[in-house]
């Protein structure tokens, strides 16, 4: 990525509930992390994020639900929760929160995100070089 969405992501985590985010690809490929979370950690966390968004964009097609429906995923632990929600061409925002985080709240917060990253995922469009 030539320009670091990160600073997206450190706005994030500063809502309370948030613990940390990243943007990962499809893929498992790290997009973006906040600024609190190590680079070797968010590229663990993406990959593994990427198994995740996987399986629950495509474990519901058996039973009649399409793969285009994926919205959110919601993982819980006893520690917290994570969130995995497309974000914009092909791209997945992720984050962890406490276990007293209002996930109603939490996901408003995700969509405005999500909605400023596709548009600062967008590339533009090339421009044609040399002779015409």
């Amino acid at each position: 990525m030539a320009e670091d969405k990160g600073w997206i992501l450190d706005e994030l985590v500063r809502m309370p509930a948030i613990r940390t985010a990243v943007v990962a690809s499809g893929d498992g490929m790290l997009i973006a992390h906040e600024k609190g979370l190590p680079r070797d950690d968010a590229e663990r966390w993406a990959a593994a994020s990427a198994v995740l968004q996987s399986c629950a964009r495509n474990g519901m097609e058996p039973v009649g639900y399409p793969a285009a429906g994926f919205r959110r995923t919601v993982v819980e632990h006893e520690q917290g929760y994570q969130l995995v929600q497309e974000a914009a061409n092909g791209a997945y925002l992720v984050v962890a929160t406490g276990p007293d985080a209002d996930l109603g709240v939490v996901a408003v917060r995700m969509q405005e995100v999500t909605q400023r990253l596709g548009k600062e995922l967008v590339s533009p469009a090339r421009r044609a070089t040399g002779p015409q």
